[in-house]
């Protein structure tokens, strides 16, 4: 994940992204099966307000604050909530986002990088403490931006979220 501000920084975050479609069945949010071949997952949704809710499964919750404003007074569940989630010892920030017909988006960044990137014709130079400029080609179609890496030629496609 790549977050690129106006002021030349740029926050880089390997981590879980996954889409995935949802609907919700009285109470519950149903995802798709976590492993190939396996049940759908089922959480129970307890609201908590109109701006807080738990995600309930298993012996396990997660409970998500929305960000930003309530976008669909007829479906509460669309937006963008965050929450945290503790893998091997460490709470990490996660991101869902539930969007109109059904589409939706889990981010879990495992750790955070900052840079510095400058932008020249269509050549992207980012750079990260500690380490070497890398240089990349860019092209920006719609809503996707491809970076083509200068030294091995290897590509790769991001969209916004």
């Amino acid at each position: 994940m790549y977050e690129f501000h106006a002021n030349g920084t740029f926050d880089y975050s390997p981590g879980a992204v996954v889409e995935m479609p949802w609907r919700i069945e009285n109470d519950e949010l149903v995802l798709p099966p976590g492993t190939a071949g396996g049940p759908v997952q089922k959480k129970t949704i307890v609201w908590l307000g109109e701006n807080k809710v738990q995600f309930i499964e298993g012996g396990s919750n997660e409970e998500l604050t929305r960000s930003g404003d309530r976008s669909d007074a007829g479906n509460p569940i669309i937006g963008e909530w965050i929450g945290t989630r503790e893998m091997s010892g460490r709470k990490l920030e996660m991101h869902w986002f539930f969007y109109p017909e059904g589409k939706g988006l889990f981010l879990l960044p495992f750790l955070s990088q900052h840079g510095h990137f400058t932008i020249r014709n269509s050549s992207l130079e980012i750079e990260m403490p500690n380490s070497s400029p890398v240089d990349f080609k860019f092209q920006v179609e719609g809503e996707v931006l491809t970076l083509v890496r200068l030294e091995g030629s290897v590509e790769s496609r991001f969209a916004p979220y």
